[in-house]
């Protein structure tokens, strides 16, 4: 049957999924669209909010026509001293917040200002008036982070299986998914007279909270060429990289592979 080495990487997929929650858990929150609806001969106006595919729809009120003045630009500076812009509904006995947030660019507010404000008036003559506004950005950001987050989960390669056919001088390095056990995957095969060493590649990264770098560290199998075989895709710190290594020598020692010193 031959010998057979295989590694897990847990920690792409968990990081897929919880990209993929946080993406769900942003897009109920920031990605939800303003619908304010006015009837002439309702004679009111109702604010409602929606999440994304319909999710969740919340009624913010409703206010007759006549206690409804007109609509406004609100401006405001925020924790660092930017200004920053809201539409608002003037009532008889204070003001709403339309988009129930603020922006930061004034001329797109400002718009929407203009269009409640046209909308009244034709409501006033006796028309209908009905507008929404969806937040492109917290739309767009959460989709574009679900669909990176369904990636880690689902299509990254994180089990690596080392395997060692019986009567063949060679290693085959087979790379597949978490959720393909009956698969091999992508397959390498390589000559073991073809490997040079095993050792763990080091990188550093400079924290920005420390100041100081870090090392990060995976496994790889170098071959006389000089070509480099991950044995993981991530990098990681700690002694995980450096066990994988010991584990890989010997398992191939073993196979009758002949394995170069470790470089000082």
């Amino acid at each position: 049957m031959g010998n057979q080495l295989v590694f897990k990487n847990w920690g792409t997929p968990l990081m897929g999924l919880f990209v993929l929650v946080m993406s769900v858990i942003f897009l109920t929150t920031f990605g939800r669209s303003t619908h304010l609806a006015c009837g002439a001969e309702e004679r009111y106006c109702e604010l409602t909010r929606s999440a994304p595919f319909g999710i969740h729809e919340s009624t913010e009120g409703r206010y007759p026509l006549e206690e409804i003045q007109q609509a406004t630009l609100g401006e405001s500076r925020n924790s660092d001293g930017d200004r920053t812009y809201s539409a608002n509904l003037q009532l008889d006995d204070g003001s709403v917040d339309i988009l129930g947030y603020s922006r930061s660019g004034r001329s797109g507010v400002q718009s929407i200002v203009d269009e409640v404000n046209t909308g009244l008036d034709d409501v006033r003559q006796g028309g209908d008036f009905h507008m929404s506004h969806q937040v492109t950005f917290g739309l767009w950001m959460p989709l574009a982070m679900g669909v990176l987050g369904l990636y880690l989960l689902l299509f990254q390669r994180n089990v690596v299986a080392l395997w060692l056919p019986p009567g063949v001088n060679q290693l085959q390095v087979a790379e597949r998914r978490w959720w393909q056990p009956g698969s091999p995957g992508k397959i390498r095969d390589i000559p073991l007279q073809d490997i040079s060493r095993v050792a763990v590649e080091t990188t550093w990264s400079r924290s920005q909270r420390s100041g100081h770098s870090k090392p990060a560290h995976r496994p790889v199998i170098y071959l006389k060429s000089g070509e480099s075989i991950p044995l993981t895709r991530t990098r990681r710190s700690g002694q995980g990289a450096f066990r994988r290594q010991e584990q890989v020598r010997r398992f191939l020692e073993q196979g009758g592979a002949s394995l170069d010193d470790e470089p000082a």
